[in-house]
């Protein structure tokens, strides 16, 4: 019996001991549940696991399972909530500010802002005068300002992410994104979208983090390039949706000039809107009446991006009265290569001829080129320049510019040059043009082909050591091809213009040398010879029956002046000259051992030279009556190398000349006490 009462004893002492051990033991973490609404912090007991804060922070919550010293275990860090956010509240953290002063409205919950108010939400953003933001229904207003002379002083803006626009009323909801504004404008591209009535509806964001694109509802909105409010002009339409930076689509719209409707409609119309290399219509620029030309559309077209290098636009102006124009331009770059545009245009411009009643049609085009080489391009190959050729005053009658209205001289110069390494030539090609709009008078040459040679000495061994005479013989020699044609620029091209083309050769050599004679003596002689060759030459035409009559036809007042023409006939035009010149130096020198001058030197220099040059005048010589009467007919003397590729060769009669001077160097030596030494003057006496 003592036996039992003692096993009892322990097992109650067991019992009691495991219950008051298992007071002081925190319970499983597993069992505890975790509120989506509790922070959550990753922390690290003293064994260095890691568990969940929030099922700590709702275990501790719980008073039940703190000691009596209400204390908790110091080797866990936790992380209490401090509040619960509530299921209608905002995502994002509304920021809003303003200049002037502000006011809470508790009952309502209201806030407004007054003067450069400024609210953030998200990618959002919004400015105004004045601004009301309703928490309570997550909505927020913003107002212009108007001064006492009824002017909008402030313009509101809203901004999301790319989009921004310009209103007078806006009304936008944060929990849905959706904005309500009125009298909206905002810049798509190269159009400017003005909405009377605009719903905005941001696009949504799904769960991989791709964000839809925004929607934008216009009710009574015009599209426009104008930059002016109001615009002058534009296409209205009744409903008008659009896709920022992708597209623009509208319903039955109306040409509008200077707020008042056209009889111009469009059935729908569709506009694209996206950046960067993009094809699609463009808009006109300006739409305007013109009293001879009508009502009409400039710059409407097309741009179409070829490739990362090139583009091409395509615009033209249509008039109501018949005329039109159309251009082409495009521009390409390539890096460290090249770049440039080309720009080609045409116009028809068809006007009333008062005299006769009829139509006066005037074409007329031009033509501009630029092309630029990037110096890193070639190291010996160069192509670039520009070409400006216009027929017609085209620029004055196509840009109502001052620039095109004052602007008379054009001119073109475009080159390909080629350095030729490892050889002494060089080969230059180029095109050059020039014209006057008030005379109409052009100047082209194409092409003007030159090929140069450095000067050279033939005769000169490489590798000798022992200098002759024949080594300094110097050889030059210079050619060029040119094409050169005087005409008009309403006749530019015509048969005219190719029967009046002027083609040469011009080949030019220069051989030269100097060597010694009797050892003191400086000999240079030296030869240039020029040779043309032309295919037509310049001819007048005395016409008998070109008779000037006076008013009456009694008697016969003169004879009209011969007839300028080319006749193509091949014709070479030489000159030579030869010059010989001979130099030498005599030296005097006479010193002094005392006084201030203690030495003088005395330099002569004589040279002669002769100087000869044949006869190459009258086989270039013609005549031609300018009479009918015998008695009164003198004859004209011209030159037929005139007006020719190279100007107007002149020959010459026979000449010969012979030259001589002399030219005296006197220096002289002083004495200067300060430096005790000699020092040298300047040349006293030079004398020729």
């Amino acid at each position: 019996m003592g036996l039992k009462i003692k096993i009892y004893i322990v097992f109650l002492f067991i019992i009691c001991f495991v219950t008051i051990t298992k007071g002081q033991t925190k319970p499983s973490i597993d069992t505890l549940k975790v509120n989506k609404t509790t922070d959550i912090d990753i922390v690290q007991d003293s064994l260095g696991i890691k568990t969940d804060s929030s099922s700590l922070a709702k275990y501790y919550a719980n008073k039940s399972f703190y000691d009596s010293l209400n204390a908790i275990n110091d080797t866990i860090k936790t992380t209490v909530p401090r509040y619960i956010l509530s299921k209608d509240s905002l995502e994002s953290e509304v920021i809003y500010n303003a200049i002037d002063s502000s006011w809470t409205d508790l009952i309502n919950n209201r806030i407004h802002l007054y003067g450069g108010a400024t609210v953030e939400f998200e990618k959002i953003k919004l400015t105004a005068a004045y601004m009301v933001i309703d928490f309570k229904n997550n909505i927020i207003e913003g107002f212009e300002k108007i001064d006492s002379s009824y002017k909008v002083t402030v313009k509101p803006t809203f901004t999301d992410g790319e989009n921004e626009f310009t209103y007078k009323e806006i009304k936008y909801n944060f929990k849905s994104k959706k904005g309500l504004v009125k009298e909206a404008i905002t810049k798509q591209g190269e159009f400017n979208l003005v909405g009377t009535k605009t719903k905005y509806i941001s696009g949504k964001t799904d769960s991989l983090g791709v964000k839809s694109d925004d929607e934008i509802y216009n009710k009574n909105a015009i599209i426009t390039t104008c930059t002016h409010n109001p615009p002058h002009f534009g296409i209205r339409a009744n409903k008008l949706k659009f896709v920022p930076n992708k597209l623009a689509v509208l319903s039955v719209a109306q040409v509008e000039l200077a707020r008042i409707p056209t009889p111009l409609f469009l059935p729908f119309g569709f506009f694209p809107l996206a950046s960067g290399k993009t094809s699609g219509l463009i808009l006109p620029s300006s739409y305007e009446y013109n009293d001879q030309l009508g009502l009409g559309f400039r710059e409407i077209g097309y741009y179409y991006p070829i490739n990362d290098y090139v583009d091409l636009r395509v615009t033209g102006d249509i008039y109501t009265r018949g005329s039109y124009g159309i251009r082409v331009n495009t521009s390409y770059k390539k890096k460290y290569g090249y770049n440039g545009r080309v720009s080609i245009g045409f116009s028809n411009n068809i006007r009333d001829n008062d005299k006769e009643g009829t139509k006066l049609s005037q074409k007329s085009f031009n033509i501009n080129i630029t092309h630029v080489q990037d110096s890193k391009a070639h190291p010996y190959r160069r192509l670039g320049g520009s070409v400006n050729i216009q027929s017609n005053r085209y620029d004055q009658r196509v840009y109502n510019t001052s620039q095109a209205a004052l602007q008379n001289t054009y001119s073109s110069n475009f080159s390909f040059a080629h350095d030729m390494p490892g050889t002494p030539f060089q080969f230059n090609a180029e095109f050059r043009h020039s014209q006057n709009t008030q005379t109409r008078k052009m100047d082209i040459t194409l092409p003007n082909m030159t090929l140069r040679m450095n000067t050279i000495n033939p005769f000169k061994q490489k590798n000798s050591t022992k200098e002759r005479w024949t080594d300094n013989i110097a050889l030059g020699f210079n050619s060029e091809f040119r094409n050169f044609v005087q005409t008009t620029d309403t006749t530019l091209f015509t048969q005219q213009t190719l029967n009046n083309l002027q083609t040469g050769m011009a080949n030019k050599a220069t051989l030269s040398t100097n060597f010694r004679v009797l050892k003191y003596f400086n000999i240079s002689p030296s030869v240039n010879y020029e040779e043309y060759w032309f295919i037509k030459k310049y001819k007048l035409t005395f016409n008998k029956d070109s008779v000037i009559l006076d008013a009456q036809k009694v008697d016969t007042l003169g004879y009209k002046k011969p007839v300028e023409s080319f006749e193509s006939s091949f014709t070479a035009f030489r000159n030579l000259t030869t010059g010989i010149s001979l130099n030498t130096q005599i030296f005097g020198t006479k010193k002094f051992s005392k006084g201030f001058i203690r030495g003088i030197r005395h330099v002569m220099k004589p040279s002669i030279s002769f100087f000869y040059k044949p006869e190459n005048k009258e086989r270039y010589l013609a005549e031609v009556d300018t009479d009918g009467r015998n008695r009164f007919n003198k004859k004209q003397v011209y030159n037929i190398l005139q007006n020719g590729p190279f100007g107007s060769l002149q020959g010459s009669e026979e000449q010969m000349a012979i030259s001589y001077g002399i030219t005296n160097i006197l220096e002289a030596k002083y004495w200067s006490k300060k430096t005790r030494q000699k020092r040298s003057s300047d040349s006293l006496i030079t004398s020729v």
